[in-house]
């Protein structure tokens, strides 16, 4: 059995975010409702420290349910009990600090920008433990490239910079996946560079995550 990541918050350069986090995990796990992190925030927990990377503020977490009232008793409890503030999208809290923090649902739509977030919480996230033990549920990067290609296809002529995040991951992705590349795909390495393999690789990836999705595929 492989080793569990570990992540440090020091590494986010965010003093806000521990309590954050911690907060957003007490009303999930009070309620009963899985959660996890996606995002470019996800994409760091990745990557940092080692890459130099575009760094944002923003936290984005898909909430496991289609419940709308249970999607609002989350919205309500983060507000009255943990400090968070309204904004005019219903999918939007701000911290105390100002810091964004987006809640999406874990619905099935069809050529919308959520599509693809429940085949992620299925057979795309992986368990992270950060500082004192406490885990978080992450997506992977061939998870965050899926969703980026989607958010991408959705809106291109707003979403140039999710094509820029996407070559950012693949420009170092064979060094991260190295070990996974040579022990079992190593069947790509005939007559390709490692980028182009690195890329194959995450491919092979991302329709694992599809799994039976014709509309995804």
């Amino acid at each position: 059995m492989s080793k569990m990541p570990q992540f440090s918050f020091d590494y986010f350069e965010d003093t806000e975010l521990p309590n954050l986090f911690s907060a957003l995990k007490r009303t999930f796990d009070a309620l009963d409702v899985p959660f996890y992190l996606i995002g470019a925030r996800a994409r760091d927990v990745w990557f940092l420290p080692e890459r130099n990377i575009r760094i944002t503020r923003d936290v984005d977490w898909v909430v496991a349910t289609n419940d709308d009232t249970v999607f609002k008793n989350i919205t309500k409890q983060l507000i009255d009990k943990e400090g968070f503030k309204h904004t005019t999208n219903p999918y939007t809290l701000l911290s105390a600090k100002g810091t964004q923090i987006d809640l999406l649902p874990l619905v099935e739509t069809k050529g919308g920008s959520l599509e693809g977030l429940k085949e992620v919480f299925e057979r795309g996230i992986e368990e992270v433990i950060f500082d004192e033990g406490i885990t978080y549920q992450v997506a992977t990067l061939p998870a965050i490239i899926l969703l980026k290609i989607i958010a991408w296809d959705d809106r291109p002529e707003y979403r140039q910079k999710d094509l820029t995040d996407i070559a950012r991951i693949l420009e170092y992705a064979f060094d991260y996946f190295a070990e996974d590349i040579y022990d079992n795909h190593n069947d790509l390495f005939e007559d390709r560079e490692l980028d182009e393999i690195a890329a194959y690789y995450i491919g092979r990836k991302i329709k694992d995550i599809l799994g039976n999705s014709d509309s995804l595929k």
